[in-house]
């Protein structure tokens, strides 16, 4: 199943253990400032799994939790 969500979920599903893998597009646009993908504390340690990038700069990245955010 693929979940587009904002940041409170996305924290609270993974705090639960319940993220399976975490896809993240990385787009070139430099703003200077901004809040942080992940909480430090609901992310717990993360494994790439995977990076394709495209002509327009861009990146697609996979990743998959190896330890909870607990743990």
């Amino acid at each position: 199943m693929r979940l587009r969500f904002v940041r409170p979920v996305a924290d609270a599903l993974a705090a639960a253990g319940l993220l399976d893998e975490y896809h993240v597009w990385v787009y070139p646009v430099i703003k200077g400032e901004g809040e942080p993908l992940f909480r430090r504390e609901s992310a717990g340690t993360l494994e790439l799994l995977g990076a394709t990038t495209f002509s327009t700069g861009a990146l697609a990245l996979t990743y998959r939790p190896l330890t909870s955010p607990s743990a």
